[in-house]
């Protein structure tokens, strides 16, 4: 009997601790900005998975992009990959104070999902990876930068993850002691 329950604890254990498997929904999104683009950039660069190209918005240090991933998605994490100090120019263009918002259909209001207040970041590109404690389901999100280090937002991507090998849901204490009764049962350990 000790056995059987070191092996059903174990099984619970380990589907409790399976690694996440992400996939980024937010790819080739429909993105709105607040602004006009810097030049060389475009707003639907922050969603083509290249860390390398980059949305940057003309705003007074503040701007926001809208995304639509054309159906409803569940989102377990947001990643936001932007620049700290630029060396090859000298400009710091960390992001110190933005949020994220979503909502499910066009009409509704917006919820925060994210609300980040940092400090400077590292030099070059960075990234935040916000693990949402509950997932969210949506269509719509909002990318607000409430405060940019410099004049001109810079955003390279966001990616809108889902967890494709979500953990297994651990059985209720009673629905547990079922389980672990019926096992003694059928093993035979079970005393009348």
């Amino acid at each position: 009997m000790k056995k059987i329950l070191l092996f059903v604890v174990l099984l619970l254990f380990m589907s409790s601790n399976a690694r996440a498997a992400y996939v980024n929904a937010a790819l080739g999104a429909a993105v709105s900005p607040s602004a006009g683009s810097a030049s060389g950039s475009s707003p639907a660069n922050i969603v083509d998975g290249n860390y390398n190209s980059f949305s940057q918005l003309y705003g007074s240090h503040s701007a926001w992009w809208q995304l639509n991933i054309a159906s409803q998605q569940r989102i377990d994490q947001i990643v936001i990959r932007a620049l700290g100090y630029n060396t090859a120019n000298g400009i710091n263009y960390t992001l110190t104070s933005y949020d994220v918002y979503f909502k499910v259909n066009s009409g509704d209001a917006w919820t925060k999902i994210v609300d980040f207040d940092g400090s400077a970041q590292p030099a070059g590109q960075y990234a935040n990876t916000h693990d949402l404690d509950i997932p969210v389901t949506g269509q719509y999100f909002l990318m607000n930068v409430n405060y940019s280090l410099w004049s001109d937002p810079l955003l390279f991507e966001i990616e809108l993850n889902q967890d494709t090998n979500p953990p297994a849901a651990i059985p209720e204490p009673a629905t547990l002691s079922l389980l672990l009764l019926g096992i003694a049962a059928v093993s035979g350990k079970l005393k009348k």
